[in-house]
């Protein structure tokens, strides 16, 4: 028999040409930025928390700054690795449509901290979001050769960014509403009365109830964005008045230097307030204005001041009355639920 050709089976394989291979590289390249990005934008947004204007306003900045930074740096890599390719027709379309996908998930990032609803699976799920885009985007521009393409390409990143909004503000109405109803539902039964405090310039900000203890307790913070300083507010906590022969302390003078405490305390305004002063020298770090709101229960009105990493911790403590806001204290009716409720979860 004669020596034939081997069969085909046997042939070398194909090379990949010079389009198969630039297609390889930006997969990798898609795969690779798309992640990176999307891990700092996850990683920038569970360090931030949740944002409010105008009180986080400069470490927003700075954190978008740092975003656009990587971003900018990022692209500027993908460019200059795309122009080194083979086989790609119009290279500055790809790193584009890389960093639109980027940018519309950082856009995503910032609407979660905004919406503030609580879970933070949103922010891990944003480099799988970048990812998706991203692929999304390659996909059309390899499949299409029109001069339109790019434009093409951003239209599944723009609808995948669109649907995640209606999704995190569907998410961000439930909660929302779940806590309305928390509230609302609170001030049904408490374990103690809940005080309100009816003062014009503050708004209730959080309702909290410890049946344990037992205690109930409004945050207030200032309706004007300019008090000062950023970050102050007041708590008015309701408890039963533990009677003396118990505790050592009066109801009322509780920590007074009269009852063997340290802070500084005098009755103040028509309404037998008793306010305690807590200083080191001349630097106040505390105001607690104390009233008799029903029988046997003491609410005590006390000042917030802003202590956390992003605040000064040495701000001038705010030239406020508590005596006068403490008679603007009263106990909550039925009709002050709705109301609570609607200012907290504004």
């Amino acid at each position: 028999m004669s020596n034939s050709p081997k069969s085909s089976s046997g042939a070398r394989r194909r090379r990949p040409s010079r389009a198969d291979r630039a297609l390889r590289s930006m997969l990798k390249f898609a795969v690779t930025h798309s992640l990176v990005l999307g891990v700092l934008l996850a990683v920038a947004g569970l360090w931030l928390g949740p944002v409010r204007l105008p009180r986080d306003l400069v470490i927003i900045a700075v954190v978008a700054g740092v975003v656009l930074i990587a971003v900018g740096m990022g692209h500027g890599q993908v460019r200059d690795a795309t122009r080194r390719l083979k086989g790609v027709p119009r290279s500055w379309e790809f790193p584009a449509m890389l960093t639109a996908s980027v940018l519309l998930t950082s856009v995503q990032a910032f609407m979660v901290l905004f919406l503030d609803f609580g879970p933070a699976l949103p922010l891990f799920l944003l480099p799988l979001v970048c990812l998706l885009t991203s692929l999304l985007g390659l996909t059309v521009l390899a499949s299409l050769r029109n001069r339109h393409r790019l434009a093409v390409a951003l239209a599944p990143a723009v609808a995948v960014s669109l649907l995640l909004s209606g999704v995190w503000w569907v998410m961000a109405e439930q909660e929302r509403e779940r806590r309305r109803e928390g509230i609302v539902r609170a001030f049904d039964e408490p374990p103690v009365p809940i005080a309100v405090l009816d003062a014009p310039g503050w708004k209730p900000s959080d309702v909290w109830i410890d049946g344990g203890l037992p205690a109930t307790a409004v945050d207030y913070v200032p309706v004007d964005s300019s008090f000062e300083p950023d970050g102050f507010g007041l708590t008015l906590r309701v408890e039963p008045a533990v009677p003396e022969e118990e505790t050592g302390w009066a109801p009322l003078y509780k920590g007074c230097l009269t009852e063997g405490g340290t802070a500084e305390c005098e009755v103040r305004g028509d309404g037998g307030v008793v306010v305690a002063t807590s200083a080191s020298g001349d630097v106040i770090s505390s105001l607690q204005a104390r009233v008799e709101v029903a029988d046997g229960m003491i609410a005590t009105l006390t000042t917030n001041m802003p202590d956390d990493a992003r605040d000064d911790p040495f701000v001038e403590f705010p030239d406020i009355d508590m005596a006068a806001l403490a008679e603007h204290v009263r106990t909550a009716g039925p009709e002050d639920a709705e109301e609570v409720a609607a200012a907290v979860t504004d």
